[in-house]
């Protein structure tokens, strides 16, 4: 491949022909120096797009991260919904037994709460868990007008 400028002219110049002009010489270094800039500019560019690109990748995982901890702290909170429901529907209550040394005693929990207060058991947490899963959500999939 050859050079770009005087110097690809050099080589192929024979041993008598004249010197270049100064003008020339002047006007390749100007070449070069441009070039230099523009190579220089190039490449603080790329830098930058690197950053960029990984920053993005960090953010994806980070992304991942929270979603698939909001997402298992949302099924676990039904599940304890579900539970404190049918559990507090149970007249007989919930059979738990407990080993004290050879004997396994076995007693009867009755889990039951007025409607009031189930009501404020299971609605406030389910808000603020909708609430954080509306933010988080929010964040994973911004809007255009946002970024």
């Amino acid at each position: 491949m050859s050079k770009p400028g005087l110097d690809s002219i050099r080589e192929t110049a024979s041993p008598g022909d004249e010197p270049f002009p100064p003008a020339l010489e002047e006007e390749n270094d100007y070449i070069k120096q441009k070039n230099q800039e523009v190579i220089t500019k190039l490449q603080i560019e790329n830098d930058i797009l690197k950053e960029d690109r990984d920053r993005i990748k960090s953010d994806n995982t980070q992304r991942n991260l929270v979603q698939e901890r909001v997402w298992n702290l949302i099924w676990f909170w039904l599940g304890c919904v579900l539970l404190l429901t049918l559990f507090s529907g149970i007249e007989e209550g919930i059979p738990l037994c407990q080993k004290a040394g050879n004997e396994l005693s076995c007693q009867n929990v009755k889990l039951h709460y007025e409607s009031p207060v189930l009501v404020a058991l299971i609605s406030s947490p389910t808000v603020a868990i909708i609430g954080l899963a509306a933010i988080v959500l929010k964040y994973l999939f911004p809007s255009k007008d946002n970024k």
